[in-house]
């Protein structure tokens, strides 16, 4: 006997038609009115047999998990929570975050002030010992590596000496980032990205010139949109070989400017590996900082009016696919005087230290990690367990959990629940909106489609690829 799941959520919405969407499966299918009756008829508390009705149909909602069997959605979240350790806990390659310096070219108006004026660079002894705890750890003798700071480009002859000691001992660069401002992306060091298999380099901007160069100004309170560009450009036109992703840190002051910055950004660099995308700023002044709410209604305006969609906004992702440096084993954030952190938000932060590699035990804070990697695991709190979101709560920060469950400090505590809960709908209409635009473009091209008149319901995600 199957039974309607709990966990799904049928809804209705002009001018698209019907849908069934399950975060267990994480699957949204749309509806006829027929379908529609069959499945209102189960979640009315009726139950299906395997010989009623569409059979196809039905096999289709067993395999979403969309239908259960009694007791099949304990199995299904115990498999959810697996998956989630393993992910989790497994012996990983290494992956490292590691900031070669706390200086810094710029002056930042939202900056958290805990490391300026602090110009520490890595030094030679600390490389060692960082290299060498990268090697105990580096079980298939690779490493992933996001290069991030203050500013990594004013210590770039550190990311080069860190690169070349792994190397030594026969440790590869899987995949590294470059996260910069971009002021200093000189061509000299544009040639070397490539050898240093830096394949993303990202880069911040704050809007479009005139506000920009307000809110990102040197130590001297100059202006940098202008040469950002120029080696934006310049990086675009070399013989670098990977992408380049311009990120806009978004807050209520710039909101309204965005649009503007991104079709410029896109019309510039139209035909170039290059990404643009909003983000929502953490700044010292709440006043400026954008609610998740205020974010969210932000992005949906985005879409509608402009067009204009925001990276890792809309489809939800798997709660055990989805987890944060800080939930794995194996990934730390290193810090330039050798301090090992959970979170790249720490830095500088003392209380926030799990370790040093320059002590000969590297990882003493045991209680630390086990506060990130466990105590924010969202299958050990009751309100969680409880929640029909939990498969798809993947972009929840254990920094902010954490911050939550220290709530009695007094501090501003962030939402720490995924935007789905209270949106869901909302976003699930701007994924089948793509997928109708994705489908237009099939049908042009005379590309195969799967309309719904077929079947009378068709799986828009994960779809089968319009080929």
């Amino acid at each position: 006997m199957l039974i309607w799941s709990e966990y799904n959520t049928l809804f209705h919405a002009e001018p698209y038609g019907h849908f069934l969407y399950n975060p267990m499966s994480n699957c949204l299918i749309e509806l006829d009115q027929a379908h529609v009756e069959l499945v209102e008829q189960c979640r009315s508390g009726g139950s299906w047999n395997d010989n009623e009705g569409d059979s196809a149909f039905v096999e289709l909602l067993h395999e979403q998990h969309m239908l259960v069997h009694p007791g099949e959605n304990d199995k299904l979240l115990m498999r959810e929570q697996y998956r989630r350790n393993c992910n989790s806990y497994g012996h990983r390659d290494i992956a490292m975050t590691i900031c070669p310096t706390f200086a810094c070219n710029f002056h930042c108006d939202y900056c958290f002030e805990r490391t300026q004026g602090n110009t520490t660079v890595m030094s030679d002894q600390t490389i060692d010992q960082l290299v060498a705890f990268i090697d105990q750890r580096a079980c298939r003798r690779s490493v992933r590596i996001d290069w991030y700071g203050d500013e990594p480009l004013l210590a770039f002859e550190r990311i080069e000496r860190i690169t070349s000691e792994l190397g030594k001992r026969g440790i590869g660069i899987e995949e590294a980032q470059l996260i910069t401002n971009g002021y200093l992306l000189t061509p000299a060091i544009i040639d070397r990205l490539n050898a240093l298999n830096i394949q993303v380099v990202q880069i911040t901007l704050d809007g479009p010139r005139h506000i920009h160069d307000t809110r990102r100004t040197l130590q001297n309170g100059h202006g940098s949109f202008d040469r950002i560009l120029d080696n934006i450009d310049r990086l675009m036109n070399s013989s670098y070989e990977g992408q380049c992703m311009l990120r806009v840190n978004i807050d209520k002051r710039n909101m309204a400017a965005y649009p503007e910055l991104y079709r410029m950004l896109q019309e510039r660099y139209s035909g170039k590996n290059v990404t643009v995308y909003g983000s929502r700023v953490k700044a010292v002044d709440m006043n400026y900082q954008l609610s998740m709410k205020e974010w969210v209604d932000f992005c949906l305006r985005l879409y509608w009016e402009e067009g204009i969609s925001t990276k890792f906004m809309f489809y939800p992702k798997m709660h055990s696919k989805g987890l944060c440096i800080a939930h794995y084993r194996n990934a730390f954030v290193a810090g330039p005087q050798g301090e090992l952190y959970k979170c790249w938000e720490d830095v500088g932060c003392s209380d926030k230290e799990i370790g040093n590699v320059n002590n000969s035990d590297p990882l003493s804070n045991e209680e630390l990690s086990m506060l990130y990697m466990a105590g924010t695991d969202h299958y050990g709190q009751k309100e969680c367990l409880a929640c029909r979101f939990l498969p798809i709560c993947a972009n929840s920060c254990p920094k902010a959990r954490l911050e939550k469950l220290s709530a009695s400090s007094g501090a501003h505590t962030p939402d720490t629940c995924t935007h789905f809960k209270e949106h869901l709908v909302d976003m699930l209409l701007v994924v089948y909106d793509e997928y109708l635009s994705a489908e237009t473009a099939a049908l042009l091209l005379d590309k195969t489609v799967y309309p719904l008149k077929e079947q009378g319901y068709r799986v828009i995600f994960p779809s089968e690829p319009l080929c």
